[in-house]
C-alpha cells in the first residue's frame, strides 16, 4: 500500500475476477470493432443505386419529371412526394402504396 500525502492508503480494488472482467470487455469491444471494419465494403457496395447490368424499368418516372427538380434542390413538401410515390406504384410492379391506418 502506498500512503498519499495527505495520510490516506491508496488501497487496489481489483480483484482477480474484476481485472479478469475488464480484459473480457476489452476483447469483446476489439471483436466488435474488428468485425464492424471487416463489413464495411459490403455494406458500401450495397449502397449503390443501379447495378451495373442496367436492369432498371425506364418506364418509372424519375424524381425530375414529376416533381420538376431534383430531390435536395429545394423543400419537397408531403403531398408531392406522395404524387411522386404514387406515380411510381402506378408504373412498376416492385412498388405497392398501401394505407396502413386513418
Amino acid at each position: 500500500m502506498d500512503c498519499f500525502p495527505w495520510g490516506v492508503a491508496s488501497i487496489n480494488f481489483l480483484s482477480p475476477s474484476s481485472s479478469f472482467l475488464i480484459l473480457f470487455r476489452r476483447m469483446i469491444r476489439r471483436t466488435t470493432i474488428a468485425v464492424m471494419l471487416a463489413m464495411t465494403p459490403a455494406a458500401l457496395s450495397a449502397q449503390h443505386s443501379f447495378s451495373t447490368d442496367n436492369s432498371y424499368d425506364a418506364a418509372v418516372p424519375t424524381p425530375r419529371s414529376v416533381l420538376g427538380y431534383d430531390v435536395g434542390d429545394r423543400f419537397t413538401p408531403h403531398h408531392m412526394m406522395m404524387r411522386y410515390i404514387d406515380r411510381v406504384a402506378a408504373t412498376s410492379k416492385r412498388v405497392r402504396v398501401d394505407t396502413v391506418g386513418r
